[in-house]
């Protein structure tokens, strides 16, 4: 086939496709416009209340949208075959485009078939003239069936314009009734089966009732006007009553249920109800319950456990209850709530006397009116069937009552008796310095002495001493803190020392200090004492207090003198007595009875030894406190020659009262008196030797020179 007959065959199989196209379009318009009317259509015929069962109406709007589809599919048929035929087309193309009638024709049929006789070069050279006329769009070509197809569609979309916007209303409008619509439509054939009487309902069904109560029934059956009850009584014959229906319900009292009744209903049309039952029970009793108390660690207390009767409780805060129990059937809730009245109270506090003022929990309190029970007031428990468990942390006192539920709502009958409780708190620990109690002077050892005094109602964990230095130009320097353990006590006095030897003081500095303590509950609670002052001693405050200190020395060294008098007096008889023991010893050593000293001398000589060695202990401490002082002057740079020289004169003095050999002769005479009263006096003999032979540098004379 040569070019210009091809493209003649191409051009009006292009027409005829467009112009099928557009008669699809036109038909599916007018399909969708007749879904729509059909969709307001039923819309308008349901009843309100859905299509009546055994209505043909769904059936008959079905079939007619079905034969819409067919007739629908018999016109493309038709359109295709017939009003789309080539010569149909041809004809309108000669028309719009003015060629001579048949020439389009005869063009189509030389391309496809050539008779013979006819010159393909005639042929060939229509062929050109035709297509050098068949210029433009396909949809200009089709000419008067393009306006056909054109007034087709117009058509379809002012019916989808008309019906679709009405069926969008009628669903807006009502929902309910257009998903009844659609739902008839998509079931017609159950809509045709005759019409079903509701089913019976009866209540209360199957519940649990107060023994010996009347129950009292509710039949519904919709569609009759009489039904019959029955019962059976467990142990009975059964028996019925038939009741009449007023508006297709009706009543029934059945007295006095002690035992279990089932009862069920049936219709004169054969329709029945399920068989229900009637459980008595009694009334709802909660009295088995186990109460256990934790307290705390840091508190030290052991559980405690309580069966039915809980006594009033002082508690600690942080204890944890746990309640476990049963009653005589199942629940629905379990608490424990505070007394009304005290919640009301406390709200009422809390608002003091303005009204809408909150209470702690948030809620809004106005006088004269209940508030709910905040939070903490409340204890919710959990229940399976006749059993209740919970576990609840009091945090507020006072009285609290039980509230028990069954399944039905109705509360118990006999509860436990209310739960009275006291929450105390875990108190701060308390702190104070005894010593020195006060603002004070630094001594001049640049150390001070402390005593502290510290209690809690548990148990404390640590001590901490606070020190800090404030310039003279009033700026607080970094605090210097000290721990001191206590290992739980609740009750601790210790005694630190400020060393204050290496802090560097310069003239108007001041040292404040505290003592912090810190109890051992979860949450440490923390004390402190008051914050005291020391104030670095000036130069002169140093020398007066070396010269008091210096008059007191001085005074007890006139005092141990005095003492040392005395003390040599006892001494010398004691070594009398001694020696005369001695003797004794001596002339009746041949003798077989041994004699020992009596019972009172040995105690005066044990007692004349004990003063002894006090006298040199209060010596000592005496030559330990005056060099002391010494360091301390020398510490702080006070190198006074007349202290000095009142030093030195002490320690003079003091060397005189306490020689080293009065402490050995002390020593030898305390063996002495042990050895006699422990053996005998022959034996005796081997060891009371003269004093001076177990000391011959130190006799009698030169102790008394010593005092």
């Amino acid at each position: 086939m040569s070019p210009a007959p091809a493209s003649i065959v191409r051009i009006v199989e292009g027409v005829r496709t467009h112009l099928l196209g557009r008669a699809r379009l036109a038909l599916g318009l007018w399909l969708v416009a007749a879904f729509a009317g059909a969709l307001a259509l039923a819309w308008l015929v349901v009843a309100p209340e859905g299509w009546r069962q055994g209505s043909p109406v769904p059936l008959l709007i079905d079939v007619g949208i079905v034969g819409m589809c067919v007739v629908a599919w018999f016109v493309h048929r038709r359109l295709s075959e017939s009003w789309l035929q080539e010569p149909n087309v041809a004809h309108s193309i000669e028309d719009e485009v003015g060629i001579a009638p048949g020439v389009l024709r005869g063009s189509l049929e030389l391309a496809r078939t050539l008779p013979a006789g006819v010159s393909s070069e005639l042929a060939d050279r229509a062929a050109q003239d035709a297509v050098g006329q068949l210029r433009g769009e396909h949809r200009k070509l089709a000419g008067r069936m393009t306006h056909e197809v054109g007034r087709w569609i117009r058509r379809g979309v002012l019916g989808l314009i008309v019906l679709m916007p009405m069926t969008l209303v009628f669903t807006v409008v009502a929902p309910g009734r257009s998903l009844m619509v659609l739902a008839g439509l998509a079931s017609p054939f159950e809509l045709l089966a005759g019409p079903t009487l509701p089913a019976l309902v009866v209540t209360p069904g199957t519940v649990e009732v107060p023994r010996g109560s009347d129950v009292s029934m509710e039949v519904s059956a919709p569609g009759r006007a009489t039904v019959t009850v029955h019962w059976q009584a467990a142990g009975d014959v059964e028996l019925d009553e038939l009741i009449e229906l007023d508006g297709d319900r009706g009543s029934f009292v059945l007295r006095n249920v002690t035992a279990r009744t089932d009862y069920w209903v049936r219709a004169p049309d054969g329709a029945m109800s399920p068989r229900f039952e009637l459980q008595p029970v009694d009334p709802l009793l909660v009295n088995d319950m186990v109460v256990q108390i934790s307290f705390p660690a840091h508190t030290g207390r052991s559980p405690e456990e309580y069966g039915g009767v809980v006594p009033p409780l002082e508690v600690p805060v942080g204890s944890v209850f746990s309640f476990e129990g049963q009653a005589s059937r199942p629940l629905s809730s379990a608490s424990l709530e505070r007394v009304a009245a005290q919640t009301n109270a406390a709200a009422s506090t809390g608002a003091a006397g303005t009204p809408g003022t909150q209470s702690p929990s948030g809620a809004t309190a106005t006088p004269g009116t209940d508030v709910a029970t905040p939070p903490e007031a409340r204890a919710e428990l959990s229940v399976d069937g006749r059993l209740f468990e919970g576990r609840w942390a009091p945090r507020v006192s006072g009285t609290y009552e039980w509230r028990f539920t069954d399944v039905d709502g109705e509360p118990a009958e006999i509860l436990p008796p209310p739960l009275g409780l006291t929450i105390v708190p875990d108190l701060a620990p308390e702190i104070s310095v005894l010593l020195p109690g006060q603002d004070t002077l630094l001594p001049a050892s640049l150390r001070q002495p402390l005593v502290l005094e510290a209690a809690d109602d548990y148990g404390l964990d640590r001590l901490d001493l606070v020190v800090y230095r404030v310039t003279a130009f009033g700026d607080r320097l970094a605090p210097v803190e000290q721990p001191l353990t206590v290992g739980g006590t609740r009750g601790a006095l210790l005694r630190p020392v400020i060393d204050l030897t290496n802090w560097e003081l310069l003239p108007g500095d001041t040292i404040r200090y505290f003592a912090r303590a810190v109890d051992n509950a979860p949450i440490p609670n923390v004390g402190e004492s008051r914050e005291y002052v020391l104030r670095p001693p000036t130069a002169a405050d140093l020398r007066r207090e070396a010269q008091e200190r210096l008059d007191e020395a001085a005074r007890n060294v006139e005092q141990l003198a005095s003492q040392a008098e005395q003390r040599a007096a006892e001494t010398q008889e004691l070594e009398r007595q001694l020696s005369s023991q001695r003797d004794s010893q001596n002339q009746n050593s041949r003798n077989e009875d041994e004699e020992r000293l009596d019972f009172d001398q040995q105690e005066e000589m044990r007692e004349a030894l004990e003063a002894q060695q006090e006298l040199l202990g209060a010596l000592d401490s005496l030559e330990m406190e005056m060099a002391e002082l010494n360091r301390d002057l020398e510490t702080t740079g006070l190198a006074d020659p007349e202290l000095q020289e009142e030093i030195r004169e002490l320690q003079r003095l003091l060397d005189e009262l306490a020689p080293e050999s009065l402490e050995e002769r002390l020593a030898e005479l305390t063996e002495q008196i042990e050895e006699s009263v422990e053996c005998g006096s022959s034996q005796c003999w081997i060891y009371s030797k003269p004093v001076e032979a177990v000391c011959p540098h130190c006799g009698l004379e030169r102790t008394e020179d010593a005092y």
